[in-house]
């Protein structure tokens, strides 16, 4: 869940799939927002089968990672927290 004026404030460059979730934190996190986990459970599928593509999601969502691990707001005297 996310605030909308959150979502209001930060200009989305991806065009869907998992990157997208991880696009907001990295970008709510570096502007500063608060973030909190929400316990969910997740099951697993029972009929049909996955299209999900390892291989074309993994550099997206990647770009985002590192993106914040390596944000001027993750480090404490240019080291990594």
């Amino acid at each position: 869940m996310y605030r909308n004026s959150m979502l209001k404030a930060i200009r989305l460059e991806s065009t869907g799939g998992f990157e997208v979730g991880m696009e907001i934190a990295v970008k709510a996190y570096i502007a500063g927002y608060r973030i909190t986990e929400i316990p969910y459970t997740w099951y697993d599928r029972t009929e049909g089968t996955s299209r999900f593509k390892t291989f074309r999601w993994l550099p997206k969502y990647m770009k985002w990672y590192f993106l914040c691990m390596f944000s001027k707001k993750t480090r404490v005297n240019g080291i990594p927290k």
